[in-house]
């Protein structure tokens, strides 16, 4: 489920609902959300005020 985004950090995986992008990572039962953004947002940029 989700795509690929080893863009922003190694392991991350996202996915649309509605207006906001759902960022997380495949756990052993089920997945970990790291983060959620709206799509107006600069994503590169959540992710690196995160780290």
């Amino acid at each position: 489920m989700g795509q690929s985004r080893d863009d922003l950090a190694s392991g991350i995986r996202s996915f649309s609902v509605g207006n906001y992008a759902v960022f997380y990572t495949p756990a052993e039962i089920g997945v970990e959300i790291v983060q959620i953004v709206h799509a107006a947002r600069d994503v590169p940029s959540a992710f690196r005020r995160r780290n």
